[in-house]
């Protein structure tokens, strides 16, 4: 299961930053050679602009070296070497990560409009980031501008589109734990890719339409209980933005076993703390998303008379008149 957004979009960044450090060259710049300026086999300067794969050939012209570069879109990926990230990068967002990780954590039910767009925000960022970097974009200040658009959009729209966000949510929930335990189960001895290529087509027909029913159906299951599935989400969300602020944010170090473990730890406290504490007095309409918060309101202790003790005689039991004067 993906870790979570803004891990997505802090490597994205970080990428891209790690990119411009190396090599100023965009697409625009390529000379006719099909290459970076400057670029020979001898040198540190890339082949091609970052996001893109090369191929180089050096052939001899008039007895002259001559290189040749062909220059591909590549498909974008979050692998970064985070031991060479730079802490004045890394900090601020580790910061950012962990404080609306502990938000999203404990009060992703209670503040669940903000949760909303915030995870948008964060979804729609990390697209427009993404899709800059992989466009052939290497500077922060090219990112900035799409990553906002696309997070203000991504906010937007899930607020605007509530049912369909909860019910597209539980459908990649659905697809994703089937298709893992189809891995687990079936095939644990393979990786997911040869399953796919060594599995017959009528036999990935099959497990591509039951992949898609149970998605359907965890849809229809996160609409109906959208109280426990809500607080499970923005527990687990939570959870995970808070470690990865601290792990990569702060330690600068590749996700590992431990962040998993601390995650899946803090991803039942995280519950926990919502389900007896965070929640109480919260409701969340069904249709539209909207919360109201119900406040209880107790009734006032009105004053009485001091109680008059009759003291009967050895052997019997006491009787206590409460509120009023009791005559004998």
């Amino acid at each position: 299961m993906m870790m979570m957004p803004l891990l997505l979009l802090l490597g994205t960044a970080l990428l891209a930053t790690g990119a411009a450090a190396e090599s100023s060259c965009s697409s625009s710049e390529l000379e006719d050679d099909g290459c970076c300026p400057g670029y020979t086999p001898s040198n540190d300067v890339p082949p091609c602009p970052a996001g893109y794969s090369a191929s180089t050939s050096t052939s001899i012209n008039n007895w002259v070296e001559v290189y040749s570069c062909t220059c591909t879109p590549s498909s974008m990926s979050v692998s970064f070497d985070w031991s060479e990230a730079s802490a004045s990068t890394t900090m601020p967002i580790g910061l950012v990560s962990v404080a609306l990780g502990l938000m999203i954590a404990l009060f992703g039910y209670k503040l669940w409009k903000y949760t909303m767009f915030i995870l948008g925000f964060l979804f729609g960022a990390a697209v427009g980031v993404g899709a800059a970097a992989a466009s052939g974009t290497t500077t922060i200040a090219g990112l900035i501008v799409p990553g906002f658009v696309g997070g203000v959009f991504g906010g937007l729209l899930f607020l605007g589109c509530y049912m369909m966000v909860i019910f597209c949510t539980g459908c990649a929930f659905g697809m994703t734990a089937f298709y893992a335990t189809v891995i687990a189960l079936v095939v644990s001895s393979s990786s997911p890719t040869s399953v796919l290529e060594h599995t017959n087509a009528d036999t990935l027909q099959t497990l591509y339409v039951l992949d898609l029913m149970f998605g359907v159906f965890c849809g229809l299951v996160f609409i109906k209980l959208q109280k426990i599935c809500i607080m499970l989400g923005t527990s687990y969300v939570g959870a995970s933005m808070f470690w990865a602020g601290c792990f990569q944010g702060f330690a600068q170090q590749a996700p590992s076993s431990t962040q998993v473990a601390l995650v899946l730890i803090s991803w039942v406290g995280a519950f926990c703390v919502q389900w007896f504490k965070t929640s109480k007095g919260v409701e969340i309409d069904e249709k539209t998303g909207a919360v109201t918060y119900v406040v209880v309101n107790q009734q006032p202790v009105l004053p009485v008379q001091a109680a008059s003790i009759y003291a009967p005689p050895k052997g019997q039991q006491p009787y206590a008149a409460v509120g009023h004067q009791t005559a004998y």
